[in-house]
């Protein structure tokens, strides 16, 4: 096999890789910055190549097929071949290159925009690349290095590096309270009270979606973390918010202090990184910043 035909199947198992991912040649000539037709030819040559089928059309996208998902593991390999050598150095990994990071929304928001700022100063060398997301990310075929995520991994290619318990507490503005008043239990809260809600929250903790069925002020709904602190921060009424985030809002009073909750967060990191200086130093800092919460 010449280099060309090499170079070849490289990119097809590349565009694989992201037809699997989307299960749409459109979406994936969009990510790959490609027209749509050249992926699809390249997808249809690779089975002609390997006389196999590789997806299946469906109404709005394709699906992938057995055949396609054994050769999608040669392009998980490939991945992350590319991302080794394009963060190698050699002064063995040093602190320079990019730190690919993954976690939701209000992580992001309160851990890296507020407590980032000593990693980043310390090591100007380092790019952070922030995803902010609720879904779990394929660690093994390193979409991501570090990730905190809401559900123990259960990949061969990560390594658990810590869990903690993020503790949870109903917030208001200030402007809120002058206005509305305190409430003085949670019956009153879900009776006489507006409450701004992020839908995950319901899914995540059954007593909070109990007690919000009996809510008869329940304004707004929101799928982000920092849409929620806005809405809070504007007073239009009392959500749940990271007891330690809240307490750091300057316009922010905790009510009904006696209800809390907690949840779970794993901080993970690919198994092959975690020991690199840069990696090491950055799963420090997030440790030392999720004992805080």
């Amino acid at each position: 096999m010449n280099i060309n035909e090499q170079l070849s199947i490289t990119k097809s198992l590349i565009i694989l890789n992201e037809t699997i991912s989307t299960c749409s040649f459109t979406k994936a000539a969009a990510r790959l910055g490609m027209q749509q037709p050249n992926v699809s030819a390249a997808m249809h040559e690779l089975e002609e190549k390997l006389g196999v089928k590789l997806f299946s059309m469906v109404p709005h996208g394709v699906v992938p097929t057995e055949a396609a998902h054994e050769l999608n593991k040669y392009a998980l390999q490939l991945k992350a071949m590319f991302h080794s050598v394009q963060n190698y150095s050699l002064s063995s990994h040093q602190y320079s290159g990019a730190i690919r990071l993954w976690m939701t929304d209000g992580l992001g928001s309160f851990c890296l925009a507020r407590q980032m700022t000593e990693f980043c100063k310390q090591f100007p060398d380092v790019k952070l690349e922030i995803t902010c997301s609720n879904e779990t990310p394929n660690i093994l075929s390193r979409e991501t290095d570090i990730a905190i995520v809401y559900k123990e991994p259960r990949s061969s290619g990560s390594v658990v590096i810590s869990k903690h318990n993020v503790v949870f507490g109903l917030f208001a503005s200030a402007e809120y309270v002058a206005r509305h008043g305190y409430p003085q239990s949670m019956d009153d809260l879900l009776e006489n009270h507006y409450i701004c809600d992020r839908k995950e929250y319901n899914t995540e903790w059954s007593v909070w979606d109990s007690l919000l069925k009996k809510s008869q002020k329940t304004i707004a709904y929101s799928n982000s973390t920092n849409i929620l602190t806005q809405l809070t921060k504007l007073g239009l009424g009392i959500g749940l918010h990271p007891v330690n985030s809240g307490n750091s809002e300057k316009d922010f009073v905790q009510v009904l202090p006696e209800f809390t909750l907690e949840h779970p967060y794993w901080l993970v990191s690919h198994i092959d990184a975690k020991d690199t200086p840069k990696i090491r130093e950055m799963l420090n800092k997030l440790k030392e910043i999720m004992n805080k919460l």
